[in-house]
This record gives C-alpha cells, structure tokens and sequence, in this order.
C-alpha cells in the first residue's frame, strides 16, 4: 500500500505509522498540532468573544494574586526565570542583541511625545509597585556586584602589572 507525504516536512510516511497517519513520526506530529492550534488561535484572537473570555481571565488572576501573596510570588518567579531564560538566549547571540536594539530602537523613534510620557509613567508606577527587597534584588544588589567586579578586575590588572615589572637595581647599592 502506497502511503502518502508527511504534513509538515514533505517525507514519505512509513509503513509502521498508523493507517490514518498524516505526519511521519512524533516530532512532525506536533510541530503540526502547534501550527493548527496556532491558527485557531489567530481565527479567534481578535474577536469579541475571546476578548471577553480573556479579561475574565486576566481578572480572576489578578484577584487571586492580590489575595494570596505565595501565589504572587509563584508567578512573579516563574516570570523572572522565563525573562532570564529569553535574556540569556538573546545575549548569546550578537545578532539578535543588534536586532533587539534596533527593534526597540525603532519603537521609541515611532513614539509621539504623550506616548513617551505615557510609556515613562507606566515605567514610574512599575517601580514604585516594587517591594523594598525587589529593588534591592534587581537595582542595588546587581550595582553592588558590577561594582564588585570592577575593583576585582582591577585588583588583578594590578597584580599583573607587579607581577610582569620586574624592579630595576639601585645604582647606590652598587
């Protein structure tokens, strides 16, 4: 029997796949259930319903946050590893640091005057949201440690340099 061509990457489906199989093995499988739930998502993102749904959910989330502060602070977590994970991912690579730039960049260069003070008073009401250990986590406790790697590099630049010099004899000691 004749099988068809996979879906997703245009490979013959082998003969050990089930008799309705359209992809040819697992991986294809979903990278073809992502594609058709990401288009059923764009089929009914913009529409009033699921604006609705969404906002309910939005709220919900944000009465259940502000009640029980664990859970905030679940969240909060899972958010902050998932910023560090995208970081890391963009810092590795140059090219997509460029490209975050110039994005951000753009956006900025785009922006009428009451959108930048828009934009900068969304920022201010950020801060002052954060908690006294939040600021200390990400504004003075990362200051501390560039500050710290600073004198140490320049601690070692001064051991190098005493190390590499080598002193010249006194001529009066002769």
């Amino acid at each position: 029997m004749k099988r068809g061509t996979c879906e997703v990457c245009g490979k013959p489906i082998p003969d050990t796949a089930g008799p309705r199989a359209v992809t040819c093995g697992a991986a294809c499988s979903r990278k073809r259930n992502s594609l058709r739930e990401l288009e059923r998502y764009r089929s009914i993102r913009d529409t009033e319903a699921w604006r609705a749904t969404r906002a309910e959910y939005l709220a919900k989330l944000r009465d259940r946050r502000s009640a029980d502060p664990a859970f905030d602070e679940e969240i909060r977590a899972a958010n902050r590893a998932a910023t560090a994970r995208w970081l890391a991912a963009v810092k590795a690579d140059p090219a997509r640091v460029a490209e975050y730039r110039a994005r951000r960049q753009a956006q900025r260069d785009a922006m009428t005057p009451e959108q930048r003070a828009a934009e900068r008073a969304t920022k201010r009401g950020w801060y002052a949201s954060l908690s006294r250990e939040e600021r200390v986590r990400i504004y003075y406790a990362a200051r501390a440690l560039r500050a710290l790697e600073r004198v140490q590099g320049i601690a070692a630049d001064l051991e190098q340099r005493a190390t590499t010099t080598t002193p010249k004899p006194d001529p009066s000691h002769g």
